[in-house]
């Protein structure tokens, strides 16, 4: 973290006004006192969530991007589950046998959704998206068709098997 060097020297306690090197002074112990008891004080304290809570409210597409694993893939998980819109028990049920590894199955159903539900948003995952067929790809091996049908039905979707690569 680079600290910026300040335009102008102040004293301890005081702050900038207006983003201008117009120093005005430490609030007074009433100023304090009046902004404590404001109501968008009592809003905000009393709207604080954890920090899991906060994840829940960010945007599905956010919350799959902070599950992708360094190597590109996505694990089988229920976190993962509620970012696509279905049960845990539903993805592995729906896991067709050529997959045996449910990080494969997860990571492809992961694609098959960025591709169904945020193509609009193409820019912000593409270039996950490409780490996460190459994972696909050494680890698969075989032909995937049936398994992003299978990734389609369970989705709800209609994503060409070549729009991902595999």
């Amino acid at each position: 973290l680079k600290m910026r060097p300040m335009a102008c020297n102040m004293a301890p306690g005081m702050s900038l006004d207006n983003r201008t090197c117009k120093m005005r002074s430490p609030p007074k112990a009433a100023e304090m006192e009046k902004s404590k008891k404001s109501s968008h004080f009592k809003k905000s304290a009393a709207k604080a969530t954890p920090v899991a809570a906060q994840a829940m409210e960010a945007p599905a597409l956010f919350r799959l991007i902070s599950l992708q694993k360094a190597d590109g893939s996505w694990g089988l998980s229920a976190d993962l589950a509620s970012v696509l819109g279905v049960s845990l028990k539903e993805m592995q049920e729906s896991n067709p046998k050529q997959n045996p590894d449910p990080a494969v199955w997860a990571t492809l159903l992961a694609v098959i959704w960025l591709h169904a539900r945020c193509l609009d948003q193409i820019d912000e995952w593409e270039l996950l998206e490409d780490k996460a067929v190459s994972w696909i790809k050494s680890q698969a091996g075989s032909s995937l068709t049936d398994s992003i049908s299978a990734g389609n039905v369970l989705l709800k979707s209609t994503v060409d098997p070549a729009e991902l690569g595999l």
